[in-house]
């Protein structure tokens, strides 16, 4: 994208190459590279590029032009040939300082797994890879395999608690529904619902949603009730 025989504008590519432009782009200007109060908004050229209509490589050589690129950041030296020199220099900072970052790495990461180009299975690998859950070869095979599916395995990681609830920031909770027959108070249906197996049995939350079953083609009356 920054180095192309035919660069293409910036509207022209996908929503992940926007991404990752926006990036380096956003990046330059933090670390002083690229030189905001210089920048003049009025600019015809500047005004093309914030309408999406130039590459990221036409826009980045014009600024290097206008000197709205401190060369000096990125360079020891003093003297170049000319702008595609200094092009050059500029994409190879971008590749070893800005491109190396956790940050940018995290950004492609996400597209990866969004383009599942990255298998729920190899996520949940990474989870014993990195230390996170106690080591268990059989399980860490079965998910390289897909003899143990991803969705399987968590929740059976769940339901022992293996991987808790607020590890998946997920506050603790409960909650109940009462369905009672009107005409003689008859309960139809009772039931809760915890998130975490630690609550005792006896041990009901409030409120309690109480849902009344009426006569045909009367709507339902829904009810909160506290204990």
């Amino acid at each position: 994208m920054l180095l192309s025989s035919n660069p293409a504008p910036y509207r022209d590519l996908s929503e992940e190459q926007q991404q990752y432009i926006t990036y380096v782009v956003k990046t330059l200007r933090a670390n002083n590279v690229l030189l905001s109060d210089s920048v003049d908004s009025t600019d015809k050229v500047y005004q093309q590029w914030t309408s999406e209509e130039l590459s990221a490589e036409e826009y980045l050589k014009y600024c290097i032009e206008m000197d709205w690129i401190d060369i000096t950041t990125f360079t020891q030296k003093s003297l170049y040939v000319d702008t595609d020199e200094v092009y050059e220099a500029l994409v190879d900072y971008i590749e070893s300082d800005i491109l190396s970052k956790t940050d940018f790495e995290k950004l492609v990461f996400r597209y990866a797994i969004l383009n599942d180009e990255i298998t729920g299975n190899q996520l949940c690998a990474i989870l014993y890879d990195q230390g996170y859950l106690e080591w268990n070869e059989e399980k860490r095979d079965a998910l390289a395999s897909g003899a143990l599916p991803a969705y399987s395995f968590l929740k059976e990681e769940i339901r022992s608690l293996e991987i808790t609830p607020g590890e998946l920031a997920l506050d603790p909770c409960s909650g109940s529904c009462v369905v009672i027959d009107p005409s003689n108070g008859t309960v139809i249906s009772l039931l809760m619902q915890r998130i975490r197996p630690i609550i005792p049995n006896w041990y009901i939350t409030y409120p309690i949603l109480c849902i009344t079953m009426q006569p045909s083609k009367e709507p339902l009356r829904v009810q909160r009730l506290r204990c």
